[in-house]
């Protein structure tokens, strides 16, 4: 079975490892909500995950790690805009993703990227957390 988990960029910068396609990785996974209309939409008719490695998810919210084969890295990095009203100020357009292919993350080339897409090859029969709302 595949999944899509969605790295954040300062996610990978501060605690995440290097990954490669075709090797294993390692993620803390929380289900993402599965009527979320997210931009970019999943690579593939897939549920969807984030991680969490600080511990920012409350303790009754599933969480679990799960180890896959990374069958695919999508990196996505979204345009400046200005701020109307406030000159010289930026902020990111996250209607308008921009997405690379990457054959890993963590390799030196992968800068100026906001959040990573990586599809993960589970055994069939995987428990996958489930979605629960929390704020």
């Amino acid at each position: 079975m595949r999944i899509e988990v969605v790295v954040d960029g300062w996610e990978q910068a501060c605690c995440g490892v290097p990954i490669r396609l075709g090797e294993t990785a390692s993620f803390n996974l929380v289900a993402l909500d599965p009527t979320a209309k997210l931009l970019p939409p999943p690579a593939a008719d897939v549920p969807r995950f984030t991680v969490d490695n600080h511990g920012q998810t409350p303790a009754d919210v599933p969480q679990r790690r799960l180890a896959g084969l990374i069958a695919g890295i999508t990196g996505v990095s979204y345009p400046s805009v200005p701020v109307a009203g406030m000159g010289g100020t930026l902020t990111a357009d996250t209607t308008r993703p921009q997405l690379r292919a990457l054959d890993s993350v963590g390799a030196g080339d992968d800068a100026g990227l906001s959040e990573y897409r990586v599809l993960l090859e589970l055994p069939d029969g995987t428990v996958l957390p489930h979605y629960l709302a929390w704020a």
